[in-house]
């Protein structure tokens, strides 16, 4: 017999299994984004005010992401000459996925990812 609390974990994982990411997705038209020929002093200014640890990155218009940048990859350039990059020159590929995907499937890719850089 499970307690109360076990109960409650299988509950959460079978409701995760469940869940599409479109139900936890944040609409476009509300999402915190950056151009990516923004300055490095621009993405910083803009993390501390929406207090995010990744920023979508778009070229010319928010519908079109090119990137995502993290805020922790500024701590390496810290003290370094880094005045003239702009946010393309760090960011990271994104991952786009069906709003379909489950997100049990979702998590298991995003680890694979990981795990391969």
């Amino acid at each position: 017999a499970l307690d109360e609390r076990e109960e409650e974990l299988v509950h959460s994982a079978l409701e995760f299994d469940e869940t599409k990411a479109k139900q936890i997705m944040i609409p476009r038209t509300k999402m915190v984004c950056i151009d990516e020929g923004a300055s490095l002093s621009e993405l910083v200014d803009l993390i501390k005010k929406v207090g995010y640890s990744r920023i979508p990155v778009y070229h010319k218009n928010r519908d079109n992401i090119t990137g995502v940048a993290y805020a922790k990859d500024l701590l390496s350039l810290f003290g370094k000459s880094a005045e003239n990059l702009k946010v393309k020159q760090i960011m990271h590929p994104p991952i786009f996925v069906p709003y379909t995907i489950h997100l049990g499937e979702l998590l298991q890719l995003i680890q694979t990812l990981t795990l391969q850089g």
